[in-house]
């Protein structure tokens, strides 16, 4: 008797294993299927939709939605299981017509010397077939992971014409805590660290464009709230569209500033693994490394520690000590 009571049990949880599963496979493809309407949308090639504002708006958040929906099913926290779902030629996978690429990436974000708070793999998912704009590479999503012992999140991304939409979500909890676009073209964030009980700093990541960004964000509630906790000189746009250097005693992000140019020659991995933002877990600061002068090789961390809610610090702008000749930037000094 035990047995017959055993089974039903067995066979019911294979059941809801089996849907849980492929339910992660069906949120992809819908996904895929609304982003891909989407894009020949934007770009004009339906012609029984005309573009409208309205429209657009509609259609975006009909994107964000069905991501959503894929950020939220508890297998997604890694690509694992929709390759071991998919059929593969060893180069790419496929799940009925659609083909994707599957990368696990090792990186390495710069300079935290705590590595445990450092994210070790990054995943991404490349829709085959489905450009990025102009771009020649495709349109793709990231799955970041930072896991350790005051922290487990994973932040979900997906790319599409310079413009990133990025996701936090509480791995545990399973439950999206913070969401925000910026405008990148790569992986968004390159740390998130607990700073204290009640705020986390993230620093967004776009070596290529505008440098680095420091945010700090409340997380009391279930939504977490990005907080103006920066002071100091800070690189602002005028009413001409041209960059000024004022003082701002309280904004909300702190920028290393990066440009084309510089990325180009310099090299973005090399860039941020040289100067690029981090925080020293043990004395509680936010901090960079510059050039002492420019052409030299000598460096020194600047560095601003985490007191009432605020991190003292200026922007720095590259170019103060790397040769960008290029394009002319108004110099901090």
């Amino acid at each position: 008797m035990r047995n017959h009571k055993i089974l039903p049990v067995c066979l019911l949880f294979i059941i809801l294993f089996s849907s849980t599963s492929k339910g992660q496979v069906t949120e992809l493809e819908t996904f895929r299927k609304t982003l891909t309407h989407f894009v020949f949308y934007d770009r004009n090639q339906i012609d029984s939709l005309p573009k409208t504002d309205e429209l657009t708006k509609s259609l975006t958040e009909k994107v964000k939605d069905d991501f959503r929906k894929f950020v939220l099913h508890p297998e997604s926290k890694s690509i694992d299981n929709l390759k071991s779902q998919a059929k593969t030629n060893k180069s790419s996978y496929w799940f009925n017509n659609y083909s994707y690429f599957f990368h696990s990436l090792k990186y390495y974000f710069g300079l935290n010397p705590d590595s445990t708070l450092n994210l070790p793999v990054v995943e991404s998912i490349s829709f085959y077939g489905l450009y990025n704009y102009s771009h020649p590479d495709f349109i793709l999503l990231y799955i970041e992971r930072f896991e350790s012992d005051n922290l487990n999140f994973a932040i979900y991304s997906y790319v599409i014409n310079n413009t990133t939409l990025y996701f936090i979500k509480d791995i545990g909890k399973n439950k999206i805590v913070f969401e925000r676009q910026i405008q990148t073209n790569g992986v968004p964030i390159s740390g998130l660290y607990r700073i204290d009980a009640n705020h986390v700093l993230l620093v967004e990541d776009d070596l290529n464009q505008s440098g680095q960004s420091a945010l700090v964000v409340a997380t009391q509630k279930d939504i977490w709230e990005p907080i103006n906790a920066f002071k100091g000189m800070a690189y602002l746009t005028d009413s001409n569209n041209k960059l000024e250097n004022k003082l701002a005693d309280n904004r909300m992000l702190m920028k290393l500033v990066s440009t084309k140019t510089i990325g180009s020659v310099w090299g973005t991995s090399s860039i941020r693994n040289s100067y690029g933002l981090f925080y020293d877990n043990k004395s509680g600061s936010l901090c960079h490394k510059i050039l002492t002068k420019k052409g030299g090789t000598e460096t020194k961390t600047i560095c601003a520690v985490w007191t009432n809610n605020m991190f003292e610090i200026n922007d720095y702008y590259l170019g103060d000590h790397l040769d960008d000749s290029d394009i002319p930037f108004p110099s901090m000094d």
